[in-house]
């Protein structure tokens, strides 16, 4: 832990500040803060139903939601 905070005030190659600073810039610019409203984890996709879809929907759409070990379509 001690050399990672020594490390943090080492000056990079080319630039004029050093690491501590640039790290606090760039967390600023890319890390925003979470949404005030609640929202589920997962991924929404869209698909075409084929042979082996379990539902009566053969060449339809389906929305199928991926979560970490299960996926539901709807």
């Amino acid at each position: 832990m001690q050399y990672c905070r020594h490390d943090l005030q080492r000056h990079l190659r080319g630039q004029t500040s050093p690491k501590q600073n640039l790290l606090a810039e760039e967390q600023r610019e890319f890390l925003r803060p979470l949404p005030q409203q609640t929202f589920e984890a997962c991924r929404l996709v869209q698909v075409h139903a084929g042979y082996g879809s379990r539902r009566p929907s053969l060449g339809n759409r389906l929305w199928l939601r991926g979560l970490n070990s299960t996926t539901a379509c709807f």
